[in-house]
């Protein structure tokens, strides 16, 4: 063999023996009585999960057991002695690394070497009959092959086998005592297959004529024949498995291999070498080729029996290494019990039992670990749920598998059961302590994400609800991210957004009175500035407000947004404004009244003081201009202030009452200017000598007058929406100047009347006078006729030139035609005549002239009568009298007053004391 062995460890060992370091250590003092059980040995058996196939040698010491059982599986190597001391103490265990399968199931090779029967130990007094049968029944119960190693035996040597007897009245015993053949039978079922291993087979087989030689001193190709299974077999049951009748003993021990044992057979080996030394180095490589023929077969029997080996089995399914390992440690127990009866089926029950009780804590084990490695305390539900079933689903597989060789489907059923029960017991445990650290973890990540949240922004000045409803958010949020799942999760998640509302709530308050504060405060600020500026009307006061409370409201807003009853805050915090917007009204008015009031004193200072200082020599228009100017400003200024339009009006009222007051005064003076100026106007006509025509006067009156209202009306411009009846005052004016305008005609009338006749006078005078040149008067009065009339339409003027010459043409061509019948007369006569003529005509004989006063009569008398008293020449009389003079040019003017007298107004003239005056004016200036 070659490559690195597996060395046996002890499965069991005598009480006076154990297992060191440096190997078996007999324990000086004490007696061997008890087979106890290695640790070693039983733990190599339960770490082995699989159905195993257990194949035990045993038999007489010295007998080659350890060699032909290293040969079974190649790398496993036993202990071997040469000497004649027994070599293997105990029973000896070990496992093939190797696997078959059987019946579908793979399967492990376990080898068990026992001590061998009456061996002779050089520690201690060696084995007896009663341990060779506590060995030899421990190997059979646990072993699926059972292999007897011995020389060729014989009917004698069966007397040698007692403890196979015993081990079969053992296990074929019930509690009672008595022998049951049911329970021989049952147990034949489980029981090993017996192989008698018969070594060094040198005799001629059963088989074989008689003939041959049955010795042989090298083993050859032969040897199969003579090692053939069937002959050995015949040779056992016709020679040595059979009762004689003559011994007990010897019965005893075949009726319990036949009947014991669930099959017989016989396998014969011969010998490696007829000399010892061979026998003795077996592995030594000088001696390869001769024992290559001996182990050839002995690998070639060893790989037979593995081959027909079937997996260990017991009432209730297939034994694994684990519950071998319990098996042992029972039979151990019973056996060293030294009892008649061995209780294999209860026992096999047991540790059926144990095994799969043990499978049950190893699956509830696995369950617990997979359950460790898939989850950490705490953890979601449905995390716990979902490990629980694959550590679930873990187990069971693990307890089906390991269980799978039980064929006691009750007792399976009771276990998984069991199982079961265990794995939701522990499920629940897990469950309740998952909610308990559940409910801790929930607890202390709200904690966490409190801190994390609302420790910052409860140390913040510019808080808002916002930040605090979004801090909720925040926590609700990453709370359920990390505790979604979680037992209580909801429920704490709840109870806590409850408290956090709470202390939300106890911060919204404080947060909507310092965002209310702060509102107000902006808005009073704001208010103070705008104020500072200037005043303003309720409009737009109201205008503002409304601004301001947009603009302080989504500050507002801005710190209390979110919270639930955001619309009541803002009608709060709008009625307080209102209530400011009010006080701001209150206020406002109050200094728009006073700035309303000085503004009007600066105005008047302004506009209004240095006209009305000038009253009443300024145009009225500038009185209402000024009056209008300041309204106008106040309005302008105060526009949409209803607080101050009352009091605009209430000085627009004042001034107008002021200014009605003064139209009077300003209108007579207006009307006394205008007369004033038409009589400039018309001053210059009076002057004129002598006269005017009258379609110039009534020019220059038209004109005059158009002037004289354009200046009243200047003067009085404005007056007449001012209550001021204009048009009656002008009316009057219209009519002052109209008789101003009649008396100007009348005096026209009268100078060119008085200028027309003196006219008259003087042609007459002059033309008459040189008719009667000399001492003779000529009669050509046709010709001095002619020449007055021309000289008088060249010289005679004014408005009277046709009356005075048509009153004058008709008695002059009388008096002519008379002058003409007395050419005969004398001069004297004939002058005084013409004078007298001259006189009738001037004095009383024409009557008076339309139009025209008896001033010009008067002149005309005064020139008769200077004639009749003997003035020299009328022309001198004329010029010299007191009623008239002449001009620088020699024309005569008659000594009428310098100007016209004043005409009043009709109320002045309607006044006795007015008519008085005019009366005697008149006779002063006749």
């Amino acid at each position: 063999m070659s490559g690195e062995s597996i060395a046996a460890v002890p499965l069991c060992l005598p009480n006076n023996f154990r297992q060191e370091k440096g190997g078996l250590k007999h324990v000086e003092g004490s007696v061997r009585e008890d087979i106890v059980a290695c640790e070693e040995g039983l733990k190599l058996l339960e770490g082995i999960k699989e159905p195993i196939i257990v194949i035990c040698i045993t038999g007489p010491a010295r007998s080659g057991k350890s060699f032909f059982l290293s040969q079974l599986q190649d790398g496993i190597k036993f202990s071997l002695g040469h000497s004649t001391t027994s070599h293997t103490t105990g029973i000896w265990i070990a496992v093939s690394p190797k696997t078959v399968e059987r019946e579908g199931r793979t399967c492990r090779i376990v080898l068990l070497d026992a001590e061998g029967t009456s061996a002779i130990s050089s520690v201690d007094d060696g084995a007896s009959e009663e341990w060779d049968t506590k060995v030899f029944t421990l190997c059979s119960l646990i072993s699926s092959v059972l292999i007897y190693n011995t020389k060729l035996p014989t009917m004698n040597d069966l007397q040698q086998l007692g403890f196979i007897a015993k081990f079969s009245d053992s296990v074929c015993r019930t509690s009672d005592g008595s022998v049951d053949k049911k329970t021989r039978t049952s147990f034949k079922r489980f029981a090993p297959k017996f192989i008698w291993l018969i070594r060094d087979a040198l005799l001629q087989t059963p088989g074989k004529s008689d003939g041959g030689s049955n010795t042989d001193t090298s083993s050859s190709d032969d040897d199969d024949e003579n090692c053939s299974g069937e002959d050995w077999n015949a040779y056992m049951n016709k020679n040595v498995l059979r009762k004689n009748g003559n011994d007990d003993t010897s019965d005893k021990v075949v009726v319990a291999i036949r009947h014991t044992f669930s099959s017989i057979q016989a396998i014969g080996i011969p010998p490696p070498s007829t000399k010892p030394k061979i026998c003795q180095k077996l592995e030594d490589p000088k001696y390869a080729e001769k024992v290559k023929p001996f182990l050839d077969k002995i690998r070639r029997v060893a790989a037979d029996v593995i081959e027909e080996a079937e997996v260990k089995k017991m009432e209730g399914g297939v034994v694994t290494g684990e519950g071998l390992a319990e098996l042992v440690r029972l039979y151990m127990a019973a056996i060293n019990s030294e009892t008649k009866s061995l209780p294999w089926e209860s026992m096999w029950d047991t540790a059926t039992k144990a095994r799969l009780q043990k499978v049950l804590d190893t699956c509830l084990a696995k369950y617990t670990d997979t359950l460790k490695q898939n989850i950490q305390i705490p953890c979601p539900i449905t995390n716990l749920t979902n490990a629980h079933k694959r550590a679930r689903d873990a187990a069971f597989e693990e307890f089906r598998e390991s269980a799978s060789s039980s064929t006691d489907q009750d007792i399976k059923s009771t276990y998984e059961n069991q199982l079961d029960q265990r794995i939701n017991s522990e499920h629940e445990n897990k469950t309740d302590q998952n909610n308990h650290k559940s409910k801790e973890h929930c607890r202390a990540k709200m904690g966490e994400l409190r801190e994390k949240y609302l420790g910052p922004l409860k140390k913040n000045k510019e808080q808002t609800y916002m930040m605090f409803i979004h801090a909720k958010k925040n926590i609700a949020a990453e709370y359920e991210a990390q505790t979604a799942g979680y037992a209580f999760s909801a429920d704490i998640g709840k109870e806590i957004d409850t408290s956090i509302s709470q202390e939300i709530s106890l911060y919204a308050v404080k947060i909507i009175n310092s965002a209310e504060t702060k509102a107000l405060s902006e808005y009073d600020n704001k208010c103070e500035t705008i104020s500072a500026k200037s005043s303003h009307s309720d409009a737009a006061l109201e205008s503002e407000h409304n601004r301001l409370v947009a603009e302080v409201e989504e500050v507002f807003r801005s710190y209390v947004d979110g919270h639930d009853d955001m619309t009541e805050l803002c009608q709060n915090l709008r009625k307080k404004l209102d209530e400011k917007l009010a006080d701001r009204k209150t206020q406002n008015r109050h200094a728009v009244s006073r700035e309303c009031n000085t503004e009007i004193q600066d105005l008047k200072s302004k506009y209004w003081e240095p006209i009305m200082s000038n009253f009443p020599q300024v145009p009225f228009q500038e009185i209402s201009d000024a009056k209008d100017k300041i309204i106008e400003h106040l309005k302008t200024k105060f526009k949409g202030n209803s607080d101050v339009e009352d009091q605009i009006d209430h000085e627009s009222k004042m001034l107008e009452e002021q200014i009605i007051r003064s139209s009077k005064p300003l209108v007579d003076r207006a009307m006394d200017d205008s007369l004033r100026k038409y009589s400039d106007e018309v001053k210059v006509l009076e002057e004129r000598s002598p006269c005017v025509e009258e379609d110039e006067l009534l020019e220059a009156h038209k004109n005059a007058k158009n002037e004289s209202l354009n200046y009243f009306d200047n003067l009085v411009k404005g007056c007449k929406s001012k209550g001021c009846d204009i048009s009656n005052v002008r009316s009057e004016l219209e009519t002052k100047m109209g008789i101003k305008l009649e008396t100007l005609k009348r005096y026209n009338r009268e100078k060119s009347a008085v200028f027309n006749q003196k006219i008259m006078v003087k042609l007459v005078e002059v033309h008459l006078q040189n008719q009667f040149a000399g001492d003779s008067l000529t009669a050509d009065t046709d010709t001095a006729r002619s020449r007055i009339f021309e000289n008088y339409d060249c010289q005679a003027k004014g408005p009277t030139k046709e009356e005075v010459k048509t009153y004058f043409t008709a008695p002059i061509d009388v008096e002519i035609s008379k002058i003409r019948k007395a050419v005969n007369s004398s001069r004297a006569r004939a002058v005084f005549y013409v004078l007298g003529t001259i006189g009738l005509l001037v004095g009383g004989g024409m009557g008076e002239i339309p139009g025209v006063s008896h001033k010009g009569f008067h002149a005309v008398k005064g020139v008769a009568n200077a004639v009749s008293t003997g003035v020299p020449t009328l022309a001198d009389r004329f010029v010299g009298s007191g009623s008239a003079q002449s001009d620088k040019d020699g024309s005569p003017v008659d000594a009428f007053p310098s100007q016209i007298p004043k005409v009043e107004s009709s109320k002045e003239k309607g006044s006795d004391k007015d008519n008085k005056k005019e009366s005697s004016e008149t006779s002063k200036d006749k």
